[in-house]
């Protein structure tokens, strides 16, 4: 039998090779089941194993324990078996547990048969370069998240308010103009409902801004509440917020309106003062009113002005009538803020007297306003268009100077018509430096404080501010008289009253014109007296206008009075000479 020729002797310079690779390079073999046949120094040393252990480690044992590799390693173990080379960069196991990384090169050795004799790998260990370079992915993955997260914040900074989270003007405008192609398309209704929080200014005023930025963040998260998905939301400025309501028709966006006010008006605890929300709401619609978001806010914006006409919490849909009334009300603005600046309003005073002795107790000042070309504006007019444009704070001063101006003058004259009583508005009582302001006036113009009586509203004296508590209670520690006007109006205030430093209360021209018709109004005439006799709080009545008047509110115990039926609000000169007239002695 022929025997087969001997295999080829390696040349003393392959075995030079052979050396220097067995040196530079971690070799194993493997057996076709993965056991371990053979390892060099190297291999051995990488891994950790003695010579004893390792040979009885399978290269399954020596892969690292993630299951996320174990199939690639199944993979290469296959393909190896079918007689295909491997090379790549794998994850190993140490004997102590810690993850190598070895650049391996898998050769499938096969006999004459073909069939797999053993698997050679031969690897060099790059742990060390390869955790360098994970280092690097890893803070490459960390500079593009801080990139994606500098993104958002840019985009939210751009496009959402910071304090309620909600769209800003510009995010609001855009998905607006989208809402609206969107309706045009489909030939479907919308409504623009334009929010003013009703007193928001007094509440920054009196509890500070922090409050009024939960008080925003509060109506952001309510409002939200109440909208569909559909519905869009933003904060447009200050204290206004605009919600767009697609596909709606007139009935669900009454409904809806209604029920975002139940949910606006529900107490909240803000500052330690409880506090009961409100908004003046303005609709405009699509395409009645207007096809684009420009005209739909401006339109809706002057709804919201005739809602905050009517009172707190009111709502009104657009009508072509509030634009030329818009228009009419920025032409009256300006001219109040010019009649202010020169000094061209007025202060009429009527006389109030006590019944049972005809003896002059007190004048009220009341604003008076001779427009050049309107004529005469009358204050229920005017003075609540100054509340509503800031000017309130600055009538009340100039009515508070003038009042103790003329009141000085008078006693200069020999005239002494006991005190005046000037209006002040709920802004300006809760000014904790009301105290100090009046008391300058008074010195200037050489004033006792007794002088002088303040009247406020029962408006001005809800929601328990102790701001509002401290300045009352230093007006009257001054000496100045307090009377709450319009009493009976209004939320009630009686438990309230208890805890001020109230004088009088002035029960309200309603309750005068009523008396001789309703005998409700009577019954509630005496009520009031009682209050005030209880309290021991004076009550007097104004807008007696006829004897019968005065005799019914003579009959229930009303002393001092002040009406038409005495005098009309007058002149500081018409009041010289009526004094004069009544009093020639004095």
């Amino acid at each position: 039998m022929k025997q087969p020729p001997p295999s080829p002797q390696p040349s003393a310079e392959q075995l030079e090779l052979l050396a220097v690779l067995e040196h530079a390079m971690a070799i194993a073999e493997f057996a076709p089941n993965g056991r371990v046949l053979r390892v060099n120094d190297k291999y051995r040393q990488i891994f950790g194993y003695s010579e004893q252990s390792i040979g009885q480690r399978r290269h399954q044992q020596l892969c690292a324990p993630d299951p996320t590799n174990r199939h690639d390693f199944d993979g290469l173990w296959a393909g190896l078996e079918m007689g295909r080379p491997a090379n790549g960069r794998y994850p190993y196991a140490s004997a102590d547990g810690r993850c190598l990384w070895l650049e391996s090169t898998y050769v499938p050795i096969r006999d004459d048969a073909g069939r797999l004799k053993r698997i050679v790998q031969i690897a060099i260990d790059v742990s060390v370069q390869t955790e360098r370079e994970e280092v690097a992915r890893q803070r490459c993955r960390q500079l593009m998240l801080e990139r994606e997260e500098s993104h958002d914040r840019i985009r939210q900074l751009a496009f959402y308010d910071p304090l309620t989270d909600l769209p800003n003007r510009g995010l609001l405008l855009i998905q607006a103009d989208q809402a609206i192609a969107r309706a045009r398309r489909e030939r479907t209704a919308l409504n623009v409902l334009f929010f003013d929080l009703d007193r928001f200014k007094l509440i920054n005023d009196t509890l500070g801004h922090p409050a009024g930025d939960l008080m925003l963040r509060t109506i952001a998260q309510r409002l939200r509440s109440e909208l569909r998905t559909t519905d869009i939301v933003g904060r447009l400025a200050g204290d206004e917020f605009v919600v767009v309501l697609a596909d709606c028709d007139l009935r669900q966006t009454t409904e809806t309106i209604r029920r975002i006010q139940k949910q606006l008006s529900a107490s909240c605890q803000i500052a330690g003062a409880t506090l009961a929300p409100s908004a003046s709401i303005g609709i405009s619609r699509f395409p009645d009113d207007g096809e684009d978001m420009e005209t739909l806010l401006y339109y809706a914006d002057l709804a919201m002005y005739q809602a905050k006409s009517k009172g707190r919490g009111q709502f009104s849909f657009f009508s072509e009538e509030m634009n030329r009334q818009a228009q009419e009300r920025r032409t009256l603005e300006t001219d109040l803020r010019e009649a202010l600046r020169r000094r061209q309003l007025q202060l009429h005073y009527q006389p109030q007297i006590d019944l049972s002795s005809g003896r002059l107790c007190g004048i009220e000042a009341l604003a008076r306003w001779f427009h050049p070309q309107l004529g005469n504006i009358p204050p229920s007019r005017f003075v609540p268009l100054a509340e509503e444009c800031g000017l309130a704070g600055e009538l009340d001063r100039w009515a508070l100077e003038e009042a103790c101006r003329q009141l000085a003058a008078w006693r200069e004259a020999g005239l002494e018509p006991v005190t005046v009583s000037v209006n002040l508005s709920p802004l300006s009582i809760h000014d904790t430096e009301l105290p100090a302001r009046i008391a300058d006036i008074l010195r200037r113009h050489a004033l006792a404080p007794a002088a002088l009586n303040l009247e406020i509203t029962q408006e001005a004296l809800h929601g328990g501010n102790p701001g509002t508590l401290k300045t009352l209670h230093a007006v009257q520690a001054m000496g100045i008289g307090l009377t709450v006007d319009d009493f009976g109006t209004g939320q009630s205030c009686l438990g309230y009253l208890r805890h001020l430093p109230i004088r009088a209360l002035k029960l309200d021209r309603s309750f005068v014109r009523d008396l001789e018709h309703d005998e409700a109004t009577r019954a509630l005439t005496e009520v009031a007296m009682h209050i005030g006799d209880s309290l021991r709080i004076a009550v007097f009545a104004e807008g007696v206008e006829n004897e019968e008047q005065r005799r019914l509110l003579t009959n229930r115990g009303y002393q001092v009075v002040q009406g038409f039926l005495l005098s009309q609000p007058l002149s500081a000169d018409q009041l010289s000479e009526w004094l004069a007239r009544r009093w020639p002695d004095r």
